[in-house]
């Protein structure tokens, strides 16, 4: 798995859930492994060690599950969550920025960009620097799809958007 701003040590010592990592953040000082918190070791045959981040849902801690509802703004390096009574969703929306992290939100038809959701997720219980580049205030985690209807379409998908839906399909097939 990669993520483009995990475990960069930017957010609040409080955000992570392991202890470790919240010493690693205050003091700067590697802890039984890597100087960044929230990666853990792995080992390919052919690349030989790395670190990998460990997943959102073990690095920061993370409120109780919950039902959402409201609108999610799905574009190119760009997810944003806008709950429920929101009437618009997109990066410029005044408010949190929430980055809801879709990885179990396999299906959608090429091009949609903006949804209106249901679902059962956990949010990171302190306010920081989530998502792509760290650039939104929290992130959502989905762990139940209730339900998701496409609300707006990009006039003109790029190839590769369309090839980006067609793989996810094909990935939640198997």
């Amino acid at each position: 798995m990669t993520c483009s701003s995990c475990g960069r040590g930017d957010n609040p010592p409080d955000a992570y859930a392991r202890w470790q990592d919240r010493i690693v953040v205050r003091t700067g000082l590697p802890l039984f492994g890597p100087t960044r918190p929230c990666l853990r070791k792995e080992h390919d045959p052919k690349l030989g060690d790395y670190y990998a981040f460990v997943g959102t849902d073990q690095c920061y801690r993370t409120l109780p599950q919950q039902r959402w509802r409201g609108l999610w703004h799905d574009a190119f390096e760009d997810s944003r969550f806008c709950a429920a009574p929101a009437k618009e969703c997109d990066y410029q929306t005044p408010g949190d920025r929430i980055w809801l992290n879709g990885e179990k939100v396999r299906t959608k038809p090429p091009g949609a960009i903006l949804f209106a959701v249901d679902f059962i997720g956990r949010r990171t219980a302190v306010k920081g620097h989530y998502g792509h580049m760290g650039m939104s205030d929290y992130e959502v985690i989905v762990d139940k799809v209730i339900s998701m209807q496409p609300l707006e379409f990009d006039p003109e998908p790029t190839e590769t958007q369309i090839e980006i839906e067609e793989r996810r399909r094909a990935g939640a097939k198997r």
